[in-house]
């Protein structure tokens, strides 16, 4: 059975925050620090517009998070589903502004258009991971970025 309960805040911002020093991990992994490039898949060429739009939406937000530290070489792969789902979320509401809310059922009466339901379900995907990264105002509240000298950050954890 997989753990019980809300998931751990990062050990950074329970430092921030002042927690006991028991409670904060001291050996959590850092991943180390280089560049950040989006992963080859997020680029290709699938025949429709999807790629380089889900690269648009990586390269507009990328640059920002890896600044604030918030985006690393190990968040990639997650950070890319989430520029993916922004695309898919785009294009299942433009189906639904195209083809209304309401559309012709196989009876011929009016039903709900299934993009709808596609939207909704980007839209939370785009809301779940967009929460780790910070992508709204009250999830950035909760995240404080300290500047400072140590090269690996691990040193404003304790001061």
């Amino acid at each position: 059975m997989g753990r019980r309960g809300p998931k751990p805040r990062p050990t950074a911002l329970k430092a921030l925050e002042g927690a006991r020093p028991q409670k904060i991990n001291p050996n959590e992994p850092i991943p180390s620090e280089g560049d950040v490039h989006p992963p080859a898949w997020l680029a290709s060429d699938d025949g429709t517009d999807r790629g380089d739009t889900a690269l648009a939406v990586w390269n507009r937000l990328a640059p920002d998070m890896e600044t604030m530290g918030v985006l690393t070489s190990w968040d990639v792969d997650l950070f890319a589903v989430y520029c993916d789902a922004v695309v898919n979320h785009r294009r299942a509401s433009a189906e639904v502004a195209r083809r209304g809310i309401l559309v012709e059922g196989q009876r011929g009466n009016l039903v709900k258009n299934p993009a709808l339901q596609v939207a909704r379900d980007y839209a939370d995907m785009m809301s779940r991971i967009g929460a780790r990264f910070g992508l709204s105002p009250s999830d950035r509240a909760g995240i404080d970025i300290v500047e400072g000298d140590d090269p690996d950050g691990a040193e404003r954890y304790f001061t």
